[in-house]
């Protein structure tokens, strides 16, 4: 290919794909300082996202999150809080004393302390 037509073909590939470039930009907010996270917020009126944690022992008596805390608890024999994050149920904390993953002699977490 000669030098004409290469230059031809970069041209038109140039011409073909910079518009492209312009159409990904992200919206500009109210201060015209380019990309902030409120540009991405959508307000939903009377809504609001709680982000509080709970304890496990706050559950209803037979609540399946309970009953699976309590169990896990007794099973590591006592000494454990967990705090359950209010919109999925995960744990958002879980303190107490180590659990011994692996069997043997290299496992030095006897102690009662948390961990």
């Amino acid at each position: 290919m000669s030098r004409r037509a290469s230059a031809f073909v970069c041209t038109v590939l140039f011409l073909t794909l910079a518009p492209a470039a312009l159409a990904i930009q992200p919206p500009q907010t109210e201060t015209g300082q380019g990309l902030e996270l409120s540009a991405y917020e959508k307000v939903r009126p009377g809504g609001a996202i709680g982000v509080g944690t709970r304890t496990a022992a706050s559950l209803a008596e037979g609540h399946a999150l309970r009953i699976g805390w309590e169990a896990f608890n007794a099973e590591q024999d006592g000494g454990w809080a967990i705090r359950l994050d209010t919109r999925s149920g995960l744990p958002a904390l879980a303190s107490g004393k180590g659990i011994p993953w692996f069997p043997g002699a290299g496992n030095d977490l006897s102690g009662p302390e948390p961990t």
